[in-house]
């Protein structure tokens, strides 16, 4: 079966941004039995080489503050907010 997966694409960001072209991941799953040997590490570490093989060398992604293991793990890979994104239901 299946133990991770990593989706990504090349995205652009709002003009107010120097960088514009960016690498966004979308989504990083990594099944829990072996989380914590490497593989989350190694599809970032491919999808970081096929974003620069294509003149990217800036990369985005997304996760909930609350989320303690994605916080950590991004973290690790060097990542670091440039953004708050804030909700609130309309009443």
């Amino acid at each position: 079966g299946v133990i991770g997966y990593l989706l990504a694409s090349v995205g652009q960001r709002a003009p107010v941004y120097e960088v514009r072209t960016v690498g966004m991941i979308f989504d990083l799953m990594v099944s829990p039995r072996v989380r914590g040997g490497g593989i989350g590490r190694k599809l970032v570490d491919a999808a970081s080489t096929e974003f620069a093989r294509r003149g990217i060398m800036d990369l985005q992604v997304n996760y909930g503050p609350r989320n303690e293991e994605a916080n950590g793990f991004w973290q690790a890979m060097g990542f670091q907010t440039l953004l708050h994104e804030a909700y609130r239901q309309n009443s």
